[in-house]
């Protein structure tokens, strides 16, 4: 067996450089050992919880109208002389073509805020001016607000209020009631099922679905969806509208916001 001289310079450096990897593989073990593993953190949701969020919504609506039917307008000046005469082509004095309502809400409050809406609406008029002999087509939008709308409350934990009449009611269990337009009708609809829908970037929120009979309500039988952080999938304040106007009548939901975060839509 040979041994390596440990008295010449290459010995020498065989040793010296041996001792530091020694030193550097000891400091690495030890810093491991002593080092804490980091507690993975958690992702900060993108929706608070709680059955409604009060601050930075938004639900957008859409809705359309067929407008006044007339066939003709007389259009006088000041002194009584006549102007023109307009022909409404189609019969119809103006077609609402398209028109949107958006509530959005700012929290002023633990437990309450205020709602705020802005509606626009697109009006578009086909006329033939029969005096001079002209026609025209006007394409207009008008935009209304943000007006201040009312103010939302949560009450006991579950129960959401719009202007002190009952909004929803989370609290109830399947075979319960809920009673719809409280300061009209006062129409019993029954929660037949409670199960989950999904929202953007799959979270899911509780759905509690409602139908009422033939009997009790005047548009026959019907049926809406309510769901936890978004409300009414038919309408924001559908519960307070649906006994009062057909259904075909009130806007639609079609998508909700969140901090300006699309969080749900309808197709």
């Amino acid at each position: 067996m040979k041994f390596f001289n440990n008295k010449s310079p290459r010995g020498k450096q065989k040793i010296a450089t041996t001792i530091l990897i020694v030193m550097l593989l000891s400091i690495i073990c030890s810093t491991s050992a002593c080092a804490e593993t980091p507690e993975p953190t958690p992702a900060d949701p993108k929706l608070p919880s709680g059955i409604f969020i009060l601050d930075n919504m938004r639900w957008e609506h859409s809705f359309t109208w067929e407008g006044i039917k007339r066939p003709t307008d007389s259009i006088y000046d000041s002194d009584g002389k006549l102007i023109k005469i307009i022909r409404y082509n189609n019969g119809q004095i103006a077609q609402w073509i398209s028109g949107s309502i958006d509530y959005s809400t700012r929290q002023i409050g633990e437990n309450r805020a205020e709602v705020y809406e802005t509606e626009s609406q697109r009006w578009k008029m086909s006329v033939t001016d029969i005096v001079n002999d002209t026609e025209y087509t006007a394409d207009t939008t008008i935009t209304i607000g943000p007006k201040l709308y009312g103010v939302i409350t949560i009450e006991e934990g579950k129960k959401v209020y719009y202007n002190n009449m009952l909004l929803y009611d989370f609290s109830l269990n399947v075979g319960d009631q809920f009673i719809i337009c409280p300061e009209y009708e006062k129409i019993p609809f029954e929660l037949v099922s409670i199960d989950s829908a999904l929202l953007i970037d799959t979270e899911y929120r509780k759905r509690y679905n409602f139908e009422t009979n033939k009997s009790s309500f005047p548009w026959g039988h019907y049926e809406f969806s309510v769901v936890e952080t978004i409300g009414c999938t038919q309408q924001l304040f559908h519960t307070l509208n649906v006994a009062l106007h057909e259904a075909s009548q009130l806007p639609i939901l079609q998508k909700v916001y969140y901090k300006n975060n699309l969080i749900w839509s309808r197709y």
